[in-house]
């Protein structure tokens, strides 16, 4: 299902459960006479018209529960995926309701989205998954010990 907001396209390419988690891998478009407009404009020429973002979502038990991603990189978390973390929040718009989410996208200025291809980017989005249940299971821990 394709959904718009803003000039944008999202189409979720697939979700899945992974770890107790809820993932997302995400293709977003820019419509073409957007793509155009923008190219003219004073920024210069877009890196991609297309992308793919990767989203693990967690429900309010977890401790990073609306946490914010640059907070997180503040307090040195390293997840380990492609760019790190670029968003947090709630996506209620495009992404399924009830959860927080962590994302990357791959949009950065020496991606390719030939390479950054469905199957890469699902495997980071499981990584990051994995990076979560391991960060929450040791600060759970610490706190267990105190």
């Amino acid at each position: 299902m394709v959904k718009q907001k803003d000039k944008y396209l999202y189409k979720i390419e697939e979700e899945f459960n992974y770890k107790g988690f809820k993932c997302v891998v995400l293709l977003i478009n820019l419509p073409k006479e957007e793509t155009q407009f923008l190219n003219k404009s004073k920024y210069g020429k877009l890196i991609n018209t297309k992308w793919r973002c990767g989203y693990v979502g967690v429900n309010k038990k977890h401790i990073f529960y609306k946490k914010d991603y640059m907070d997180l990189a503040n307090k040195n978390y390293n997840f380990g995926i492609h760019g790190d973390l670029t968003f947090s929040g709630f996506r209620n718009e495009i992404l399924p309701k009830g959860y927080w989410y962590f994302g990357f996208d791959c949009n950065h200025s020496n991606d390719k989205t030939s390479y950054w291809n469905f199957k890469r980017v699902k495997s980071q989005v499981k990584k990051l998954a994995r990076a979560l249940q391991r960060d929450e299971l040791i600060l759970l821990n610490l706190k267990d010990k105190k």
